[in-house]
């Protein structure tokens, strides 16, 4: 639920990529070196800056060469160190990890809105020898997973659903699929995890579209949402050039055309892509590969292959790097939609979810991993109708 206050403890900066997020927040810890940070980013490169930038904060980063970087980081929280890590192990954190964190005053600072909830990856037929054979049930909210047989051994089948399920981190969500009526489980975030921090802070953009959002709309956790704290009211759709070529952009014959299951199904589809790709990036809008920048869905990667373009593909879930700003010529070659299960799961609970908007936000976060976030300007193929469109919407009014 959206608070306007600022009385609460969990305050999301809403800002365009490149507005200085990050920036601000490094300030704002080194003027404020009496608290204690716990700082979370998707790449390990950006808790190398961290690390540099706040040399009188001496954050850590969490290491597994004697264990695991869990266990590592456990021991740095009861050391009460500043500490640097990635999302990955945040969505790592146990009942004992936030038992430790319980009394430390420790402020979380969450660089881009994190997945709080992912489709768990099991098979169909062991969902259902685990609930034939009595290893599992459910609670009397209905879908929280409990564990009902004998503790299996490490490493052996089952056992890292068993650790989940004491964690309780896996939720059985009744899937109707085409008609069909499917379990499927899904991985939450541990409970209580953003109450063990005595503040937080979420550094994003256009939250109301993350999942983060509904997420916390489901659990009842409250937030406070500053749209203006970093508005620099500067407009960068002008810097972005959509090709509108209309032999290139009628590879894509609907709004639903170029998903995830249609491309693996259609290998002519994705080397007609390929094509049109290379005749954008060299006869188009010649560009040098070192500058063009093109991504898909990692499963058809390898069936479009676009001629010069080899070394040029970025996995389009990337976010906060600045790796990339020296890339000019970008080519978006898919059509996102959040995945199925987690949409229904929100859905029925009563989320709003607003599936344009995040697929448009995931289009953006890559696109300003960009030249564009340097304020320079890019030229772009989305041969995607419905992603294109939501792109030249965006720019309209940016």
């Amino acid at each position: 639920m959206i608070k306007t206050t600022q009385e609460e403890n969990l305050t999301v900066y809403d800002a365009v990529m490149g507005s200085g997020k990050t920036t601000f927040i490094i300030k704002q810890m080194n003027e404020n070196k009496d608290k204690k940070y716990i700082y979370i980013t998707p790449n390990l490169s950006e808790c190398d800056r961290i690390v540099k930038a706040c040399p009188e904060l001496y954050f850590k980063q969490p290491s597994d060469t004697k264990g695991t970087k869990l266990k590592d980081l456990q021991r740095l929280i009861e050391s009460e160190e500043n500490i640097a890590s990635t999302h990955a192990l945040l969505k790592n954190f146990t009942v004992e990890t936030l038992e430790l964190l319980k009394n430390r005053n420790y402020h979380l600072i969450l660089d881009e809105a994190i997945e709080p909830c992912v489709k768990h990856k099991i098979e169909a037929v062991d969902i259902n020898i685990m609930f034939k054979s009595g290893y599992v049930g459910v609670a009397e909210d209905g879908i929280t997973l409990q564990w009902l047989g004998d503790e299996p051994k490490i490493g052996s089948r089952f056992y890292q659903e068993y650790k989940l399920i004491q964690n309780e981190n896996l939720v059985v969500f009744d899937f109707n699929n085409s008609g069909k009526q499917n379990k499927v489980f899904i991985w939450e975030m541990t409970k209580g995890l953003f109450e063990a921090f005595v503040e937080t802070t979420i550094l994003t953009y256009q939250f109301e579209g993350s999942i983060l959002r509904s997420y916390f709309d489901l659990k009842g956790i409250s937030y406070y949402v500053d749209t203006e704290k970093l508005d620099r009211g500067i407009k960068l759709g002008h810097l972005i050039n959509v090709c509108m070529h209309e032999g290139l952009n009628s590879v894509c014959k609907n709004r639903q055309s170029l998903g995830s299951r249609g491309l693996k199904r259609d290998t002519n589809k994705c080397k007609e892509i390929a094509k049109h790709i290379y005749n954008y990036t060299s006869n188009i809008i010649p560009t040098p590969s070192s500058e063009i920048m093109w991504t898909t869905f990692d499963t058809v990667k390898h069936k479009m292959k676009p001629k010069g373009c080899a070394k040029s593909y970025l996995v389009h879930n990337i976010k906060a790097t600045n790796d990339y700003g020296h890339k000019r010529t970008l080519v978006y070659a898919l059509n996102r939609y959040m995945d199925v299960p987690i949409k229904r799961y929100l859905e029925t609970k009563g989320v709003e979810i607003n599936e344009d908007l995040w697929s448009l936000n995931e289009m953006l976060q890559w696109i300003f991993r960009s030249a564009i976030r340097n304020d320079k300007p890019i030229d772009i193929y989305v041969p995607s109708i419905r992603m294109r469109e939501l792109l030249l919407e965006w720019i309209e009014e940016h």
